[in-house]
Order: C-alpha cells, then sequence, then structure tokens
C-alpha cells in the first residue's frame, strides 16, 4: 500500500538543512512514496535520501519494506556531463548520446541506464529500487525536431525503439532483482497528438 501523498526530491539540496529534515518527518509521518532521479542536485538529493533512510532504519523508526523508493534516469549533467566528456576522449563514451547544449546530455542506452542504476543504489544505501523510470523520453523528440530534414514519423519511430530498447534492459534488471518494475516518467503524455513531443501511451503498452 501506498500513500497518497509522495515526497519528490527535485528540490532536495545539502545546502539546504531542512530538506532532509523535511524527508525524514515525512517519512515518520506516513508518506511512503520517495521519487528521486539521479540528475537532482546533481546526485547530492540520493545522497540525502540515502543517509535519511539508512538513519531511521538503523534506529528502528521504519523499515525498507515500508517505503516505495522510485528512481530515475536518462540525464547527464554536472558530473555527469563532464564524466562523459572525458569517456569521449577516451574513446569510450555513451552510445546514443543526446547532445542539447554545453553542460547538458540525454541518454536512456542500457549501458547508461546500467551505470545510472548502480550510482543511485549506491547513493541509496539499498540494494534495490522499487520502480525505476526512463526520465522524459520526449527529449529525443525535442532534440530531433532541430536537425536538418527533420521528420517527425522517422523521429518517432527511433524515439519508441530507443524506449524499446530501454525496456528490455530494464526487463534484465527486474530478473537481477536491482528494480521491481519500471516505467516512464514523462510531460509529453497529455500532450495533443499533433505536437512534436507527445509520446503516446498506447505504444509505451505496446
Amino acid at each position: 500500500l501506498v500513500s497518497q501523498a509522495g515526497f519528490g526530491c527535485f528540490r532536495v539540496r545539502k545546502s539546504d538543512e531542512f530538506s532532509g529534515l523535511a524527508l525524514k518527518n515525512a517519512l515518520q509521518s506516513g508518506v511512503n512514496v520517495v521519487e528521486i532521479a539521479s540528475n537532482y542536485a546533481d546526485g547530492d538529493a540520493e545522497e540525502i535520501v540515502g543517509d535519511v533512510l539508512e538513519g531511521l532504519i538503523n534506529d528502528g523508526k521504519i523499515d525498507r519494506n515500508e517505503v516505495v523508493l522510485i528512481a530515475k534516469g536518462g540525464y547527464l549533467q554536472g558530473k555527469k556531463y563532464s564524466d562523459n566528456q572525458q569517456r569521449k576522449i577516451n574513446g569510450n563514451g555513451y552510445k546514443e548520446v543526446i547532445d542539447f547544449c554545453e553542460g547538458f546530455e540525454y541518454c536512456i542506452h542500457p549501458k547508461f541506464l546500467a551505470d545510472q542504476i548502480t550510482e543511485t543504489l549506491n547513493n541509496l544505501k539499498v540494494d534495490a529500487v522499487d520502480g525505476y523510470l526512463v526520465h522524459n523520453p520526449e527529449h529525443y523528440l525535442s532534440w530531433a525536431s532541430k536537425q536538418p530534414n527533420f521528420n517527425l514519423q522517422a523521429a518517432r519511430r527511433e524515439c519508441y525503439l530507443r524506449i524499446k530498447e530501454s525496456f528490455l534492459y530494464l526487463e534484465q534488471e527486474v530478473v537481477r532483482g536491482r528494480i521491481a518494475f519500471y516505467g516512464v516518467s514523462s510531460r509529453a503524455l497529455p500532450l495533443p497528438e499533433n505536437e512534436v513531443e507527445f509520446i503516446s501511451l498506447e505504444e509505451l503498452m505496446a
């Protein structure tokens, strides 16, 4: 069972002394859904969640099985962006990376997601997360629309293909036991179908 309200970590920061306290109070007040993404505060948000969870569990205030952890991956910003620039120099950069601008790339290739899940689990200090979400895959469509000879139908085919590849990989992570379920976090699902960034729920389910 999950609480009707969840705790989103988009604004959680180490520089904010109340971030950890707010999460601690929420978890002890009946909120048991925590949503996190690897790019929030350049990974610091995940570390704060990990520290709070570890403290509450060690103090016997909550049990890990009572908390639903939902993580997300896809963004290369901050340390992840710098790391991939060095990877490119070394000849082992991630595949299928969308280069938006200086300081921001996007990728949902299995190799990248594998590394992100490992890092997330380490930051959260857990063996597994309950849910793992592909974070805003519509970024591919936004990027494609700015390329020469843009074709929306072709771009959507490629976008869904990349999502499918990520799903196939995440199926393996379910079997491996590092995630319990997976899905998509997208701002594009409610958009009209004629919008470039539109993502079809029916296509995702299929």
